[in-house]
């Protein structure tokens, strides 16, 4: 199966803010079935259990399937240590993360 030019899990750099001690995950492109491995691993870097928050930032992200919102789910779940933060996310990303249940461990920023 061909990968998709524009997937997501291509582009999902993980940048910390070290004064701060926020991670800051910026995602762009699509994320679709596909992806979620790749994604889950992404998510599992170190550095994300060592910051204080995290801030997604979903302005690029165009489409996000719902399998792939479950793993950011998990991934907060499993590793994030304080508050997480959502910005940016279009109306459809924003309704796939409260679907699956995102909205009640983060705060989904309009």
């Amino acid at each position: 199966m061909a990968a998709d030019a524009h997937s997501a899990a291509t582009h999902v750099p993980v940048q910390l803010t070290g004064d701060e001690g926020c991670a800051r995950v910026v995602f762009t492109g699509r994320l679709a079935a596909g992806d979620v491995l790749h994604l889950e691993q992404l998510l599992g870097d170190p550095r994300l259990a060592l910051a204080r928050t995290w801030l997604w930032d979903m302005t690029g992200l165009v489409q996000l399937d719902l399998i792939c919102a479950y793993a950011l789910l998990r991934a907060i779940r499993r590793t994030a240590t304080g508050p997480v933060r959502i910005c940016g996310a279009r109306r459809a990303v924003g309704r796939t993360l409260r679907i699956a249940g995102v909205g009640a461990v983060a705060v989904i920023q309009d």
